[in-house]
């Protein structure tokens, strides 16, 4: 979260500063980060207008920017922000009624109408980019409600990412272990999530879908083996954030702001159109497949294949596990159905609930209670569509399989409905 990375920094800062320990609350930090995190606008890289001569000895732009980029670690030819005071006032939209962009020879934000007048008594509304509902209302504390923004949900539901895929929009600042005066190993908070994290892999291995009895060590060493490197896959793609997520097309594309953000955009809760939902599983199928591999895929070849990507380094980069059989694919489909199932137990409502809640008034317009029912009904939409997709997934290739000659008893095509002991997987730690 957000709030986890801001209380990252500060404890950073405390670390290198006493003086900075000693005069900067952690409430006061958070509270500025938050202005500035929220506020802030990209001018793009600076130009000479912007020299700081002799702030930090330095007399030239170049030496400003290497300074910064030595001591802070920060590349700012990449890009600034900037504090606008004006421009920060006004709304977010997907469908703005003005664009805005920063001029370096005036050194100033500047403003277009889109259309040749904006009507009078109309708010104007800028685009703060494109985001999803979850990331608008965590970065900016609200939404808009009316299925104009795209919706994003994650199949993650066994780990936290580390890294949730923003660059240096989201990064925690402490890393790794650390040592005391007498040289005993201090874990930082993100070192103690990392361990957690390895071992909450192991929940994605207990299933042990595709053999009839579960994998045990002695019983069956091959399959030991195999389930070892599905392991280390895991870990190399455990903080990869495109493959566990997921992104859907806006609910209405077409939906444009009302004469104010004070009046609601719709009463009518958004909802996809089921026939108009775009999915694009290139990278989450191929999770799912591994989660789903047995010794019998890549023609009995899976420990081969799957080692030789470790070994050259592919694992968790541009190695992924493709199509092999229609057997492979009807396990990695019941995967995916499996994860959404999990995914939205975690919820506290459900869509029904919060489409009445939201019908009903419930929660007042752009309170908190509305912007997160909001926020909560498009992913558990998404969720609900992402199901369905898998569910229709399964019976297409189950009734392919039936149509060729396939035995839909067989151990390729069992999925185990209760997991198998823990301990069995648990021993992958101790390799």
């Amino acid at each position: 979260t957000y709030k986890t990375m801001i209380l990252s920094e500060y404890q950073a800062f405390c670390k290198v500063s006493t003086l900075f320990q000693n005069n900067v609350a952690q409430n006061d930090y958070m509270q500025m980060r938050l202005n500035v995190m929220s506020r802030s606008f990209g001018p793009g890289p600076p130009s000479t207008h912007e020299t700081m001569k002799s702030i930090h000895g330095t007399n030239t732009l170049d030496e400003e920017l290497s300074y910064y980029e030595k001591v802070a670690g920060v590349n700012l030819t990449k890009g600034c922000r900037a504090m606008s005071p004006i421009l920060d006032m006004w709304d977010h939209h997907a469908k703005p009624n003005v664009d805005w962009m920063y001029i370096q020879d005036k050194q100033a934000f500047v403003i277009k109408a889109r259309e040749k007048e904006i009507p009078a008594g109309f708010d104007i509304m800028v685009s703060y980019g494109t985001y999803t509902d979850s990331h608008l209302f965590a970065k900016f504390g609200f939404v808009n409600g009316d299925g104009s923004g795209y919706t994003e949900v994650s199949i993650a539901v066994m780990h936290h990412l580390l890294d949730v895929g923003l660059g240096q929009q989201f990064n925690y600042m402490v890393i790794g272990d650390e040592y005391d005066q007498n040289q005993k190993k201090i874990q930082t908070p993100l070192a103690t999530d990392a361990e957690i994290q390895r071992k909450n892999l192991l929940q994605y291995l207990v299933s042990d879908d595709g053999y009839r009895d579960c994998i045990k060590k002695d019983d069956n060493p091959q399959g030991y083996e195999l389930k070892l490197l599905k392991y280390r896959h895991l870990e190399a793609i455990a903080n990869n954030r495109e493959r566990w997520t997921v992104t859907f097309q806006p609910r209405n594309e077409k939906s444009k702001p009302t004469k104010n953000s004070h009046i609601p955009i719709q009463t009518d809760p958004p909802k996809f159109n089921p026939h108009k939902v775009r999915f694009d599983g290139s990278k989450l199928i191929p999770t799912c497949r591994l989660l789903a591999l047995t010794n019998d895929d890549y023609d009995g070849k899976a420990i081969e294949a799957l080692r030789k990507a470790l070994e050259n380094g592919t694992a968790g980069t541009t190695f992924t596990v493709d199509r092999q059989s229609d057997e492979l694919e009807y396990r990695a489909l019941m995967w995916l159905a499996r994860l959404t199932n999990i995914a939205l137990q975690k919820y506290p409502s459900t869509v029904q609930k919060d489409t009445d809640l939201l019908s009903s008034y419930a929660a007042p317009f752009r309170t908190k209670e509305w912007n997160a029912a909001q926020v909560r009904l498009g992913e558990m939409q998404t969720l609900e569509s992402l199901r369905s997709i898998a569910s229709s997934g399964t019976r297409h290739m189950l009734e392919r399989f039936k149509r060729n000659g396939g035995d839909v008893d067989s151990t390729s095509m069992f999925n185990r409905q209760k997991v198998c002991p823990f301990e069995h997987t648990a021993k992958l730690l101790e390799a």
